[in-house]
Parts: structure tokens; sequence; C-alpha cells
């Protein structure tokens, strides 16, 4: 019985020690200070100047892309009446919601 316990123990620390390294490797207080009003990835770029927004810049490690159709490669306009959007464009990865081979060939081929 004593033994099943701390293994549990055991196994619970364990948890909660990979679940730690997790959440510190992910979560940066830097971010959360200084880019708190930051245009996170996928969301429409506005400068802001438009539609009296107070967020203008793209979090940290990311651009401003045109959203491009990919059939012709011609800029896609939006409902909120902007054809630019955030996104971390170059980390090797195609964010296939909103890249794609025209707007971000680095990352689609």
């Amino acid at each position: 019985m004593k033994k099943n316990v701390y293994l549990l123990i055991l196994v619970i620390l364990i948890i909660v020690a990979c679940l730690t390294v997790f959440f510190v490797r992910n979560f940066s207080w830097k971010e959360i200070i200084t880019n708190s009003n930051c245009i996170k990835a996928g969301e429409v770029y506005q400068s802001p100047a438009v539609l009296g927004k107070i967020r203008g810049e793209c979090c940290e490690n990311l651009i401003v892309i045109e959203q491009m159709s990919v059939s012709d490669c011609t800029s896609s306009l939006t409902l909120e009446g902007s054809n630019s959007i955030c996104s971390a464009c170059g980390n090797g990865h195609c964010e296939w919601l909103w890249e794609n081979k025209c707007n971000c060939p680095q990352d689609c081929k």
C-alpha cells in the first residue's frame, strides 16, 4: 500500500514538472507586458488611424503580409476593409489558414 502511494506521488510530481517546463517555455511575460495590444498571427492588420483601433503593430516575430488569392496571386479584400494580416511568415511552417504560395512563398511551396 505504501509503495503505491509513493509511486502515485512520484507520477504526480513528474506530471507537474513536465507541465511547468511546457508553460515556462511557451509563456512570455515580456509579450504580455510590452505587447498586450499587439495583433496576433492570423488577425487582420490595421494601422492605429483606421477605424479608431488602438492596436497597430504585429506581435513580436510576426510580419504584415497581404491576403492573396491562391488561384491568381491577386490581393483579396477582407470584410474589415484591409487585405493585410499579421503572420509568422518565414518560420518554415505554412500557416495554411492565411499563408499561401503567393503571400509567403518561403513557407508555402
